[in-house]
Parts: structure tokens; sequence; C-alpha cells
């Protein structure tokens, strides 16, 4: 039921024929990639990896952005993955050292 009440909810979200990530594939992109959740959220620009953990396990979806680029990326290959992968990471470590940090 409640499976059922959450595609009907996305259905509305999304268009239905853009194709989209389930939490499965979510997951299996992660996996791909080698990352842990808290690489993915850092390189996604993510605030939490728990946020990670809930589109993995069906809890929550991304929103639409990040739905496009987690389905663009999905269809790369192995190669252009790990490429776009790099690329990333070295924004992420860029901004990290950006943000100022805290003096705890």
């Amino acid at each position: 039921m409640l499976d059922s009440t959450r595609n009907a909810i996305f259905e509305r979200i999304y268009d239905i024929s853009d194709p989209m990530l389930d939490q499965k594939r979510i997951a299996k992109l992660r996996t791909r990639l080698g990352w842990t959740q808290l690489e993915f959220s850092t390189a996604l620009g993510i605030a939490h990896r728990r946020t990670i953990s809930q589109w993995e396990i069906g809890a929550s979806i991304p929103g639409g952005p990040v739905m496009r680029f987690l389905t663009y990326l999905d269809t790369l290959s192995d190669p252009e993955l790990e490429r776009v992968a790099k690329l990333l990471m070295q924004i992420a470590d860029k901004e990290s050292k950006k943000s100022p940090q805290s003096s705890v």
C-alpha cells in the first residue's frame, strides 16, 4: 500500500517518461563509483550522509536537479563515470578548502 501511494505521488511530481533511479539503482551507482555514503554526499554537495542512506532505503528521493544528475551519471560507461567522479571529488575538495573551518 505504501509503495503504491509513494509511486502515485512520484508520478505526479516527475514526468513519468523521464526515467528515474529507484533506491536500488542509486545504491548501485554509488557502488560503481566505489564511494561510501559520506563520499557520495560530499561529492554531490549534500550536507548529510544520512540523506544518501534515506535515498538508498527508499525513505526519500533526490530532488529534481539531483535526480536528473544521478540519472545522467547512471548512463555513463565505467571509464566516463570514473572521470566524472574524479572531477566531482576535485570540486568537493576545493569547496571544502574555501569553507571556513570551525575552531572547535
